[in-house]
């Protein structure tokens, strides 16, 4: 813990050094707190507990970007997940990488695109993010559960994990291209930098395309080596279990995704449609998502539903988990917001249905 305050210091001192001509350094984050109640799948057991980054994971960081003329940039960004009901931050190996949201550094031009180094987004993040109507809710977004999750970390579910498993990749070359006709694409690649084994590494690539009303997205993501900047990055350095199938940690996993939204004004559209395999267990996922936001007296009525269908030789049979939430989410201002959702949780290997209900707060800065 010593190390993590003096990069704290020093982070701290980097804020208060004076801006130099044509460069920016700002402070960022989020912070999201609330209170809920819930009870798992398969249990008759309820409880209450205060909520932390329910609807966004709270963070903070520094980014800072520098002019290099004609359009030319130079950039960087440093920034933490923590935990509202504590302080303590999420995510990395024992909960304790300070930058385990993010820590790259890149050079941008208008025509050549951008490349930046380090820790940063995998290829599955920014499409999961953008084509739901829940985003990026790590408490109610049926998507980011079953792209993401370990369900046995999870208050809905007990017994399935998500497969993708982190959001971020660790030591990645990452390159976004020019925007061209309404589309973007983004190029991922980190090598495994295990010793002794060759040919190991992370590598995928997405393309957004934004046009009116219309979006569109798609990705492929070849995962070898987990992240150790996530947030269940602890449960997957061990192995674990997957029915009768021994799985070691850094098994690899194939990903690929399709999605579409659109914004018909009286509500935005979403769907999307993605498989996951496990190349050492042979399990796979399939997730199918369809989910709507409605403007509504200053806020917006948010509903998804999603399905994912499990199977693989540990399995005795396929295992069919099922979500849906509702919600309604105001804005008292441009930066800050309140929330109230309830969400159902169906697994076909346990009954009752389990359920979580909560309000909360979060305020950007």
């Amino acid at each position: 813990m010593g190390s993590l305050r003096g990069v704290a210091i020093a982070m701290v001192a980097v804020l208060a050094l004076p801006a130099m001509a044509q460069s920016q350094v700002t402070v960022f984050g989020l912070v999201d707190a609330g209170v809920a109640v819930n009870k798992l799948a398969g249990s008759g057991v309820r409880k209450v507990y205060v909520t932390s980054g329910s609807m966004t994971t709270s963070q903070f960081g520094i980014r800072g970007v520098e002019d290099l003329g004609g359009g030319g940039k130079a950039y960087f960004e440093l920034s933490s997940f923590f935990s509202m009901k504590t302080g303590a931050i999420i995510g990395g190996a024992s909960q304790q990488s300070l930058f385990g949201r993010s820590a790259f550094v890149g050079i941008s031009s208008p025509s050549l695109g951008a490349i930046d180094i380090g820790r940063g987004n995998n290829p599955s993040f920014l499409p999961t993010l953008q084509f739901n109507a829940f985003g990026n809710s790590g408490g109610w977004g049926p998507l980011w559960h079953a792209t993401y999750f370990n369900f046995t970390q999870y208050p809905s579910f007990a017994g399935v994990d998500g497969l993708i498993h982190d959001t971020a990749w660790d030591g990645q070359v990452h390159y976004t291209s020019p925007k061209f006709a309404g589309a973007v694409i983004n190029l991922h690649y980190a090598p495994g930098e295990i010793a002794g084994r060759g040919g190991v590494a992370n590598w995928g690539a997405n393309i957004l395309y934004h046009n009116g009303p219309l979006g569109l997205a798609a990705y492929y993501q070849n995962t070898e080596v987990h992240s150790t900047g996530g947030a269940t990055a602890d449960w997957y350095s061990k192995p674990f279990d997957a029915g009768n199938v021994r799985v070691p940690a850094n098994a690899p996993t194939r990903s690929r995704f399709a999605g579409a939204s659109y914004d018909f004004g009286v509500l935005k559209a979403f769907v999307t449609w993605q498989r996951s395999l496990q190349e050492i267990s042979r399990i796979g996922a399939r997730t199918a998502q369809a989910s709507v936001a409605i403007p509504v007296a200053g806020g917006r009525i948010l509903a998804e539903y999603a399905h994912t269908r499990y199977a693989g030789p540990g399995a005795p049979a396929e295992t069919l988990l099922q979500e849906a939430v509702i919600g309604y989410d105001y804005h008292l201002s441009r930066r800050t917001d309140v929330y109230a959702n309830y969400l159902r949780s169906r697994n076909s290997q346990s009954r009752p249905d389990g359920y979580t209900a909560g309000v909360g707060i979060r305020h950007q800065f």
